[in-house]
Parts: structure tokens; C-alpha cells; sequence
């Protein structure tokens, strides 16, 4: 059973680069960060492999923040 332990919400969101199974990456935005028995998870806006938008929960080991600063799930 998954358990949420954290849920932080991004209040002005982040812009990230979400990275791919192909090796690419995509942009996105950050809207919040989900702890899911111990693992990070971030809800992303993006637009899908069709072109339509989707709101997709993302590995956090997968998003890249374009800033280039650090990712940190928990300062949020």
C-alpha cells in the first residue's frame, strides 16, 4: 500500500526540465512535490509525447530544474 508521508505544494511553481526513457528532456512546471514511502515524486504541467497537456507525476531523480540550481524537495 502507498503511504504519502509530505506533500509540499511549489506556490509559484518551477520551471524543470523533465528527462525522458529516450535520454531527452522536456520542459515542465513544478506545482508541488509528493513523499511516497520515502521516494520523491514531483507533479509536473507538461506537454505529452501527443502534444496535448497533461499534469504527470514525475520521479524526482528525473526533473532537472532549468535554473540550474539544486533540486530540494524539502525546502518547498
Amino acid at each position: 500500500m502507498e503511504c504519502v508521508e509530505a506533500r509540499r505544494i511549489v506556490p509559484k511553481g518551477q520551471h524543470v526540465w523533465v528527462r525522458q526513457g529516450n535520454g531527452g528532456e522536456v520542459p515542465g512546471l513544478l506545482v508541488s512535490w509528493e513523499n511516497r514511502n520515502g521516494t520523491w515524486w514531483g507533479r509536473v504541467a507538461m506537454i505529452d509525447a501527443d502534444g496535448d497537456p497533461a499534469l504527470a507525476d514525475v520521479l524526482g531523480s528525473l526533473l532537472r530544474p532549468a535554473d540550474g540550481t539544486r533540486m530540494n524537495p524539502s525546502r518547498h
